[in-house]
């Protein structure tokens, strides 16, 4: 695999990387919101935005901050788990009215199952109906169309057929939120559907955050002058493992997501993430978790 990455590495960065870097500063027009293009499926037709958005209002301002939650029913021997509920609650009950205005939480439902789709949107549309209404939380779905083969693709690591197909669809369920999410704020947070955020989660972000972004002041050792030195950052991590609680630069979305696109069926995207980091030469930064993991059931279970 290790070949084959860094032949993809070579040609991304030559042939997408650029194109995507570039593009991402190109922001939002709001009047042409509902038929911008977002992405495109297998056969190059384009995906609008009012396609995709299920429920929820579309505010007039950009957040500050995205949370992006992947959702499906998980069930294995005939028993049902759903955390959605307490994860949202857990994101939602410590904001302020203040907090609310500049957070915003994207709910993607990638259930193949109909029924279980409409479940879990009901779920969710009955127990936050006010959140939905005043545009704090938004639900999205990807057309069938949008999936690259799932079937019939190569069995890599030595994982069963069935788990290279959960865990394919789930790198191309990452795809679709981050093209569809890609500049709709300045930061973006990936969490699952099964952790519980601590009650001081968006204080801490919001600090880390800027304390990354001011400009401090540093002597030059030649003059003693004071002059202003930004520090860079690209990711932090606020969880102890995987993709839980990693904080981006929203424009960086784009980019990420056309690189989980070329291996998508190659390995989990666990796997794939540190190769794009490592390609890229970004700096990490560890802190402290700020999220528990509560499910006992995992989406992955059966594969």
């Amino acid at each position: 695999m290790s070949n084959l990455l860094t032949i993809c590495g070579f040609a991304f960065m030559i042939n997408v990387f650029l194109h995507f870097y570039i593009k991402s500063f190109q922001g939002i027009c709001s009047t042409d919101y509902w038929e911008e293009i977002f992405t495109y499926d297998e056969s190059k037709k384009p995906i609008t935005r009012k396609e995709v958005l299920l429920a929820g209002t579309v505010r007039n301002s950009q957040p500050y901050l995205i949370i992006g939650i992947p959702t499906v029913y998980r069930i294995y021997n005939d028993t049902p788990a759903v955390y959605i509920t307490k994860t949202l609650e857990s994101l939602i009950t410590p904001l302020t009215d203040q907090d609310k205005k500049t957070v915003q939480i994207i709910i993607f439902i990638a259930d193949e199952n109909p029924i279980r789709r409409r479940y879990l949107y009901e779920l969710i549309k009955n127990n936050f109906e006010k959140e939905l209404w005043e545009g704090l939380i938004n639900i999205i779905g990807a057309p069938r169309r949008f999936y690259l083969p799932l079937n019939n693709i190569p069995v890599t690591l030595g994982d069963s057929k069935e788990r290279v197909y959960w865990r394919s669809k789930q790198c191309l369920d990452y795809v679709f939120m981050f093209d569809y999410i890609h500049n709709q704020s300045k930061y973006y947070m990936h969490i699952e559907d099964d952790v519980v955020a601590k009650s001081e989660y968006y204080e801490i972000v919001k600090h880390k955050i800027s304390f990354s972004d001011i400009q401090r002041e540093s002597l030059l050792p030649w003059n003693q002058k004071k002059v202003l030195i930004k520090e860079a950052w690209v990711v932090k991590n606020f969880y102890i493992s995987g993709f839980i609680g990693c904080l981006i630069p929203s424009t960086y979305l784009q980019t990420m997501a056309a690189f989980i696109k070329i291996l998508y069926y190659e390995a989990p995207v666990d796997l794939i993430y540190p190769q794009l980091i490592d390609l890229m030469k970004i700096k990490i930064e560890q802190h402290e978790s700020l999220f528990t993991h509560i499910g006992f059931q995992s989406s992955s279970l059966g594969t």
